[in-house]
């Protein structure tokens, strides 16, 4: 019988994105068939021009680091947890998640949570002859419970592979840990660089990195758009200093030294940077920054004349930015490493768990279908087997082929742009 722990916190999204995707339906088995292939959009066209009262974000396209066009995998070729219904395997078995699931969060960790529990439920579903159980690391977003959750799921000896955790700092503090015991610990979610260098084999990411994501963002300006002057703005915060660090060193002599700027979290009163940046005249602004920031400071540019081009880091994707941006948020784009909510899949989780899926849900829910196909294929019986497994691995996703390179970053990860409309 497929078990999910208790879930504590029954929570309705404080932010969403409502994306208006230039593509046909993912492929879901248990939910539908006969569904079409996904169609990428033309990076750097926007979607729709729905001139709505209500801006939303969009998808308008999916280009690897470089800046080239990705293509959507066939849906024939996606992996399900459908794949060896007459499969066998050990009982008491289990699919660790680890992460922050009560804490702050606990929105983002909780959906995650629920992507991964999706894959064992349909698996479970398929394979009376091989049942798993997902168990619960919560992590509370806080260092003594991420160190517990840690051990604990080192210590359980049922779980021989674990998603998660899903917080960069969070898998920095337990990444030696989990390494040392040989868990398989792939994360949805973590964009931090450095966790790939610390030479942990047991690491694997779903996504690109930060860095990356800004460096994909300075090829779309550059390459893709053709911008030849940039004024790059980063909000004061460690990670979004990376970021435009990154996207300068991308952008090379395109990026204008003399309109750049640091600003803090309230960029209300960051009106000489705003002024600075209308006298240089770009033809577009790099923000590497949160929404709640940037949805102020595009306001302020609005309003000072200048009509550049403004992209954000991921970061921007959030309500607060519109919320604060107004109908100046209109045309904005942003880079992010996650993929958009895919439509059958949506419906499969909604039918499960009755509300909506979110940021990460899909990426969790296809590494926890690695996992559970390599249970049922027979090459995976315990954890030594399972970091075989993923160290050889090469299958697609809804929107992504995955296959690692040996310090667990995939060889070729997606970004997406997305543009206010």
């Amino acid at each position: 019988m497929w078990v999910v722990l208790p879930m504590s916190a029954l929570y309705r999204p404080s932010w969403l994105i409502v994306p208006a995707l230039l593509m046909a339906a993912a492929l879901v088995t248990s939910c539908t068939s006969g569904t079409s292939a996904l169609q990428p959009a033309s990076v750097g066209l926007r979607v729709t021009d729905s001139a709505g009262p209500h801006p939303t974000f969009q998808v308008v396209g999916v280009f690897d680091r470089d800046g080239n066009d990705l293509a959507i995998p066939d849906p024939a070729s996606v992996a399900t947890p459908q794949a060896y219904p007459t499969a066998t395997c050990a009982p008491g078995l289990s699919i660790g998640v680890a992460g922050d699931l009560s804490g702050e969060a606990a929105e983002v960790g909780g959906r995650t949570r629920d992507g991964a529990a999706l894959a064992v439920m349909q698996f479970n579903a398929s394979h009376p002859s091989c049942q798993l159980t997902i168990r619960e690391f919560d992590t509370k977003n806080a260092d003594l419970t991420t160190l517990q959750a840690a051990k604990d799921a080192v210590a359980d000896t049922s779980v021989i592979g674990l998603i998660g955790p899903m917080g960069s700092h969070e898998y920095d503090l337990v990444g030696e840990k989990l390494a040392q015991a040989g868990l398989v610990a792939a994360t949805p979610s973590a964009g931090d660089p450095r966790l790939s260098s610390h030479g942990w084999t047991n690491f694997f990411r779903a996504v690109g990195t930060d860095t990356d994501s800004a460096v994909a963002a300075g090829n779309y300006l550059a390459r893709r758009l053709g911008s030849q002057k940039i004024c790059v703005v980063t909000q004061d915060r460690s990670e979004t200093i990376d970021a435009a660090r990154a996207i300068g060193k991308t952008l090379g002599s395109v990026e204008n030294a003399d309109c750049r700027a640091t600003v803090g979290d309230d960029t209300r009163l960051n009106s000489a940077d705003v002024q600075a940046i209308a006298s240089a005249a770009p033809d577009a602004v790099f923000f590497a920054g949160y929404g709640f920031a940037a949805g102020p400071f595009v306001s302020l540019l609005r309003k000072a004349g200048n009509e550049a081009t403004f992209l954000g880091w991921q970061g921007l994707v959030d309500s607060d930015f519109i919320t604060k941006a107004g109908q100046a948020a209109r045309h904005v784009l942003a880079v992010g490493s996650w993929q958009p909510p895919v439509p059958n899949l949506q419906k499969a989780f909604r039918d499960a768990f009755g509300w909506d899926d979110g940021r990460y849900t899909p990426e969790a829910y296809e590494l926890a279908t690695i996992m559970v196909n390599g249970i049922a294929s027979g090459a995976v019986t315990d954890r030594a087997s399972m970091l075989s497994y993923f160290k050889t691995y090469r299958g697609n996703g809804f929107t992504r082929h995955y296959e690692w390179d040996e310090r667990g970053e995939l060889k070729t990860a997606p970004f997406w742009v997305w543009e206010v409309d």
